[in-house]
């Protein structure tokens, strides 16, 4: 059975636990136009909350990042400051960690240099 057409990719999945006043949030699949906001919204809510105090950001499974996921990271650095709250992103790797370095974000997240 033939499934052309078909998307191989991870469909975009956010998923959080919280680990006292740490949360995780696991990103999975395109961090795109028309997933950026839900990563956004996603991050805020999690930094909104009373019970939160510092949020990683997992990218291990992210499979594309364009602007807007970039966006969607730098203003969940922003609210991190503004709330007196850290945020920390791990896990970029392959094309989404390149994207990160050449555009100077790994810097602005705190990510660990590449050798």
């Amino acid at each position: 059975r033939s499934h052309r057409g078909a998307s191989l990719t991870t469909p975009f999945e956010v998923h959080h636990r919280a680990e006292d006043a740490t949360c995780y949030l696991s990103v999975a699949g395109e961090v795109d136009l028309s997933t950026g906001p839900a990563l956004t919204n996603q991050i805020y809510e999690r930094l909104n909350s009373a019970t939160v105090t510092h949020l990683v950001v997992d990218l291990t499974r992210v499979s594309f990042l364009d602007s807007s996921g970039i966006n969607a990271l730098i203003r969940g650095v922003l609210r991190a400051q503004e709330t007196g709250k850290q945020l920390r992103v791990q896990g970029a790797a392959g094309r989404v960690r390149n994207v990160l370095d050449v555009t100077g974000v790994s810097e602005v997240l705190g990510l660990e240099s590449t050798p």
